[in-house]
């Protein structure tokens, strides 16, 4: 066994190996396992979550019937992650078939681990009617909805970090319908002392995520918004990201044009930032030049300076993309951010988007990016669904 592993795996792993009358002490399938918990491309999916499902059965290790049975339903049940498919806990539960057969231990027992590993798709709501191993084993894979504060913080953190592929105007959609399927379920946990001990402070923690996650929506701008938009323009993050021109924005935001779409960015009601789209072909005072039709081009920041770092900007921008290339005439997106707006930057690359080149708009050095209909569809189609 890997010197490295810590004791709680070790006691574990030979408990339920022997418990299963298996042969030998299975150390090259305890090595496996450990390296797999260890991959790269993991962050919530750990050693970390299975050494906490194993110290958790420690404490309740009499509520199980088969007790060696759940605990190695617990050491496979992530044995296999890939986030990108949605046929982890079948594989992984393929996986405990082979390592558990190969060492002699008998069907049935090794038939009762594939159906409590299969039991962590959480397919279902905690049903009473459920074996009590099958309870357990759910119950337990879903400790962490119950952790206190910063341990959730952190398993929020890192299953964003798992999902890191996936856009934020899509995860923060897609997340929030799965915290809400969970509320929305009679009861989280399925076994009595589980409920008793931490039901109320799972539906608190969910609760808190879920207005984390709160919708973020683009609603048009008008003349009401003039004062708000002056007001961006003094903060220092704002004007240390655009140009000094005076947006006249009494002016501006009484004029309504075909070719321009300007919009408030809102989450949950209130105003955060600000979005422009235009047709750079059409656009009245040729400030992109002479241009190919098919383009529109963006303009977009945060107002609020507290509002700056929480993915905000990047989901602004998605919804603004999704709407431009909504359109089949759209091939391409451009953007200008200041030369000196690295930051700019990096994020518009996050975005998508790709360099084409310095260039100079009126008394301003920009850098052109653009990003084109087939590397946003592209990327689109390489989103999957997902659960955690």
């Amino acid at each position: 066994m890997s010197d490295g592993a810590s004791e709680l795996l070790r006691r574990s792993w030979l408990r339920m190996w022997r418990g299963l009358g298996a042969r030998g002490d299975g150390a090259d399938a305890f090595d496996e396992l450990c390296r797999r918990y260890g991959e790269a491309h993991r962050s919530y999916h750990t050693l970390q979550h299975l050494e906490e499902c194993l110290a958790c059965f420690d404490g309740v290790r009499e509520l199980a019937t088969n007790a060696a049975e759940v605990e190695a339903a617990l050491w496979f049940h992530d044995a296999i992650h890939d986030p990108r498919r949605d046929d982890n806990e079948a594989r992984s539960a393929g996986l405990a078939r082979e390592r558990l057969g190969d060492a002699g231990v008998r069907a049935d027992r090794v038939s009762q681990v594939e159906s409590l590993v299969m039991a962590t798709a959480h397919a279902e709501p905690a049903e009473p009617a459920g074996t009590a191993d099958r309870r357990l084993v759910v119950d337990i894979d879903l400790l962490i909805l119950a952790a206190g504060s910063r341990r959730f913080a952190e398993y929020e953190r890192q299953v964003r970090t798992e999902y890191r592929f996936v856009p934020d105007v899509v995860y923060r959609r897609k997340r929030r319908a799965l915290l809400e399927s969970v509320l929305a379920r009679p009861r989280i946990y399925g076994t009595t002392r589980f409920r008793d001990a931490l039901e109320q402070r799972a539906r608190g923690n969910l609760l808190r995520a879920r207005a984390a996650l709160g919708a973020l929506v683009l609603r048009p701008a008008g003349p009401a918004d003039a004062s708000l938009l002056r007001h961006w323009d003094r903060q220092a993050h704002v004007t240390a990201a655009k140009s000094d021109d005076d947006w006249q924005w009494e002016t501006e935001l009484a004029q309504s044009f075909e070719w321009r779409d300007q919009s408030i960015a809102e989450l949950d009601g209130r105003p955060i930032g600000f979005v422009q789209v235009i047709d750079p072909a059409r656009e009245e005072s040729q400030y992109w030049g002479e241009v190919a039709g098919g383009l529109r081009a963006i303009d977009i920041w945060i107002g609020e300076a507290d509002a700056l770092g929480h993915g905000y900007g990047t989901t602004m921008m998605r919804v603004a993309l999704a709407r431009c290339f909504a359109d089949p005439s759209v091939a391409a997106v451009l953007i200008d951010p200041l030369a000196r707006n690295s930051r700019a930057h990096r994020f518009y690359e996050r975005c998508g988007f790709r360099l084409v080149g310095p260039r100079r708009f009126g008394d301003d050095d920009c850098l052109v990016f653009r990003l084109d209909r087939d590397d946003w569809f592209g990327e689109e189609r390489g989103e999957e669904d997902f659960a955690t």
